[in-house]
């Protein structure tokens, strides 16, 4: 496969005679893809470079090319480019469905809820009565998650739905967790269109989504050839990730490659990188990855202190350290991901113990304040009024009486250190668990199956293994006292009181679950039964719960893992302006 900088230095000799000598064409398109290829490279300055050549965009330029122009003016500090081809943009007539939803995550970033509201109306003026269907599913799901926008769409007269608005309602229906009505819905359209590729994507999606990937694979396996390979290749890439076979998937990433087939961008590639510690490999990604995300030139510095920065510090420390990896897995991920997977070569699976669990029907969450969003709200509930099952939410302040009462000073005292509300959720999930056993899960997870499926899973204490081999932290079920837990709310006190600088993630989240999982399987004892630990696979837990659901705050740059920062209040100034003209109107 040709690499970003071959591909750069190609496009060199068409754009231009050298370094500071204008480019030999005008085309927006080759320099805005040259502009690109720099950053993609680490050039940012001949980025920079290229952008004043471009010079001001034109109402001729297509929505695509304003939008790159946008993206890299931000990453290179070119604010005036950056408001002239926001303000073309605004001033067309049509919009593609992606650009504006571009741009509406745009004021979403900048924290201005009612303005996103506001430009999230106008924006739907731009499409033509057959297109506004799609373009309203899609948007009302960035604005107000999934189970309020299916609602607000059930509430409106549906006009006659060609494949593309069948394919957004269908996302729709995924996400907001109804998943009978979604998989018994893309069968009937396939029926009706069935050359319909997006529509076979969003099944095998679908079907990926709700714990059977298996399915999935099978389906594109019988994809008819007509699709192409590239097409089907990307499919069954998808769906290797899911189930965690990265061997598979680097396998068919190298198959492309040999054929200069792209199928995966760069941060699926470099979670991949990094999954096999291929720390020099993950280090050429990085410039891609720093074009790929982030507002400004600030994002170098952003991705070293991001999920996969951490992880790509990690490996590049460990290859200075020599050390035994057992006396490495209580402060490393990497040591603790491969004692994991050690254990689990060795250990046969145990069978499911099902009513004999003694994990306790309890189920425990935790939101900072009283003011729910109603969209998280929504969510929360599927978990509440389980038959059988008693229900605890905490807040901050319920949390500390909690910690007051069933711990000491120092427990109530890391709790106040924590960063955010998503290190408080972390901290107290594994002392609540500790503590009191059951299910603890996270405010974003909605129930759609039997919570007795997984608390059946194991007798002790039941985890998720993540596609790329982490440990998750968002859905646990323990007995109370298990030791694992006990060792892992010690060491997540331990780096609050120490006020570590590291990421939610490694700190307190499943790089902490990870490690202490390996701490205590290597002080297991051998009397210790065998199902007293189980780590099923991530697609066992999604048939049973719907994780990560999407919502309106993870598009704000307060969200812990927001990945792009907050939009600059220059291009903030631009669309207050313009929802302020269009309602003059």
């Amino acid at each position: 496969m040709a690499t970003a900088m071959t591909l750069s230095c190609r496009t060199d000799r068409l754009a231009d005679g050298g370094p500071g000598t204008p480019p030999a064409t005008r085309d927006p398109a080759v320099l805005l893809k040259y502009a690109q290829l720099c950053l993609q490279t680490g050039r940012t300055g001949r980025a920079r470079q290229v952008l004043d050549w471009i010079g001001p965009p034109s109402p001729d330029w297509t929505p695509q090319q304003l939008q790159g122009l946008l993206t890299l003016a931000e990453k290179t500090g070119g604010t005036d480019a950056a408001e002239q081809a926001l303000r073309v943009l605004l001033a067309m007539d049509r919009i593609p469905h992606p650009v504006a939803l571009y741009i509406l995550r745009m004021a979403q970033s900048g924290d201005d809820a009612e303005l996103a509201l506001r430009l999230r109306d106008l924006l739907e003026e731009k499409f033509s009565h057959s297109q506004r269907a799609q373009f309203r599913s899609r948007s009302l799901l960035a604005m107000l998650g999934p189970i309020q926008a299916l609602a607000q769409l059930r509430r409106r007269p549906a006009p006659p739905r060609g494949p593309s608005e069948a394919v957004a309602l269908a996302e729709l229906l995924a996400q907001a967790g109804a998943r009978r009505l979604c998989l018994r819905y893309l069968r009937a359209c396939r029926h009706r269109w069935p050359g319909s590729f997006p529509l076979l994507r969003q099944q095998i999606s679908a079907l990926t989504q709700f714990g059977a990937a298996e399915e999935a694979l099978a389906l594109i396996d019988r994809a008819p050839a007509e699709i192409g390979r590239a097409e089907i290749a990307r499919l069954r890439l998808g769906a290797f990730f899911a189930l965690g076979r990265l061997q598979d998937a680097q396998a068919l990433l190298d198959e492309a490659g040999r054929m200069n087939v792209t199928l995966a961008g760069g941060q699926l590639r470099m979670m991949l990188k990094i999954a096999f510690e291929d720390t020099a490999g993950a280090e050429a990604l990085v410039p891609l990855m720093v074009a790929q995300t982030g507002r400004s030139e600030q994002t170098m510095a952003q991705f070293r202190i991001s999920h996969l920065g951490g992880l790509l510090n990690e490996l590049q420390l460990l290859a200075r350290i020599d050390a035994p990896q057992e006396e490495l897995q209580r402060d490393f991920y990497f040591p603790a991901r491969r004692s994991i997977g050690a254990w689990q070569a060795a250990s046969p699976r145990p069978a499911p113990c099902g009513a004999q669990s003694a994990i306790p029907r309890l189920v425990l969450q935790y939101w900072d304040s009283d003011d729910i969003p109603p969209a998280i709200g929504e969510v929360m509930q599927s978990w509440q009024d389980i038959p059988g099952y008693s229900y605890r939410r905490f807040t901050r302040r319920s949390a500390l009486d909690f910690l007051k009462t069933r711990f000491d000073s120092a427990h109530v005292r890391a709790f106040k250190l924590a960063n955010s509300p998503a290190e408080e959720c972390d901290f107290l999930r594994l002392c609540l668990l500790a503590a009191e056993g059951g299910i603890y899960v996270d405010a974003d997870d909605l129930l759609v199956g039997d919570p007795e499926e997984l608390r059946g899973l194991g007798s002790g204490l039941v985890l998720y293994q993540e596609s790329f081999g982490a440990v998750g932290n968002n859905i646990i079920a323990a007995r109370p006292g298990h030791d694992c837990l006990r060792l892992a709310a010690g060491m997540a006190r331990e780096s609050l009181l120490a006020r570590e600088n590291d990421i939610t993630w490694s700190k307190l989240g499943p790089g902490l679950i990870t490690r202490a999982l390996a701490v205590h399987l290597g002080a297991r004892a051998p009397g210790d039964p065998e199902g007293d630990v189980v780590l099923a696979p991530e697609q066992v837990f999604r048939r049973t719960v719907q994780m990560h659901m999407a919502m309106p705050y993870k598009s704000t740059p307060d969200y812990w893992n927001s990945h792009d920062g907050q939009t600059p209040p220059e291009i903030m100034a631009v669309l207050a302006s313009f929802a302020e003209s269009q309602g003059a109107a």
